[in-house]
């Protein structure tokens, strides 16, 4: 396990403060995350604000963004079936045609949402509810083992995961490795940053969940072939899953992966889920950062 992110909150609130005093003028709030739910109603605590929402419609991307939201006693008018920012603009369409948005978000997030909504005709106010920042720290031993070839998969949980390996490794030297692991994303956005730096996405989750990526991990690892013997393991080498991710798995996700784990038996016997947690840094509801570690086992 390798944390590459931290999340913090915004070096300058004016904006959000600003955005959080006149939240009764907006007819939608849009999250894309639960760290951005987690950091914009800590700030509305800190300034002694309770969101009154009953009235206006809550939009959420990924179910670990609509649990955040109801954990904390919000109704979800509408969560995409792509849990992308596009496939929200998308699938919203004109029901925020002249409707006032608020979209509290990373220091790091990209214009695409944005500039769709505004294209649907919505009055967009965009506002950092908290930084993305690389690893005060880290192991510099994990990373020599990875490229020694003690991985056969690398999980990037998010596109800011990503950049930050991509800094530690360099950009010619991960280049050169890539050839010899596969690398995996968690959905469509983390992808397309993997595939804009020129390498290869081998296992890409249907959904932008823990749970599916583990699946996609199986059908990427675990092929069947027709023949007396059964199912058969692509080979690994012996070095099992060497899986190193930032991740903001949610309580939620976790149920998820314990499921996946009891109910597929031939992958289970083989695969081991290792939970850790990281002292001091923030996850989607505000605690300790959970990473987690996927390996075989004979």
């Amino acid at each position: 396990m390798l944390p590459l992110v931290r999340f913090l909150e915004p070096e300058n609130t004016h904006e959000l403060d600003r955005a959080i005093r006149s939240l009764e003028g907006f007819d939608w709030l849009i999250f894309t995350s639960a760290n951005a739910v987690t950091f914009f109603l800590g700030r509305c605590r800190t300034l002694g604000y309770r969101p009154t929402v009953k009235a206006k419609k809550i939009a959420a991307v990924g179910s670990a963004t609509r649990l955040a939201l109801e954990k904390e006693g919000f109704e979800v008018s509408f969560v995409p079936a792509e849990f992308s920012g596009a496939g929200l603009a998308g699938e919203l369409g004109g029901a925020v045609a002249g409707m006032r948005v608020l979209l509290p978000r990373s220091d790091r997030a990209g214009e695409e949402l944005p500039s769709l909504l505004r294209k649907a005709a919505a009055n967009v106010t965009e506002v950092v509810a908290y930084r993305t920042a690389g690893p005060e720290t880290f192991d510099r031993s994990l990373i020599d083992s990875m490229l020694n070839g003690q991985a056969d998969a690398v999980t990037f949980f998010s596109p800011s995961a990503f950049h930050e390996f991509q800094r530690l490794i360099g950009p010619e030297g991960l280049a050169k490795w890539s050839s010899g692991v596969a690398f995996a994303a968690v959905g469509p956005v983390t992808a397309k940053a993997i595939r804009g730096a020129g390498l290869p996405v081998a296992v890409e989750a249907d959904e932008a969940t823990a749970y599916s990526l583990v699946a996609a991990l199986e059908r990427h690892f675990w092929r069947p072939k027709s023949s007396a013997a059964g199912p058969q393991k692509k080979p690994c080498d012996g070095r099992g899953y060497g899986i190193s991710s930032t991740t903001t798995a949610t309580p939620a996700a976790h149920r998820g992966l314990a499921r996946y784990d009891a109910r597929n038996a031939p992958f289970h016997q083989r695969l081991r889920l290792s939970h850790v947690r990281w002292a001091g840094q923030s996850d989607a509801h505000g605690d300790q950062l959970d990473a987690w570690s996927l390996s075989t086992v004979s």
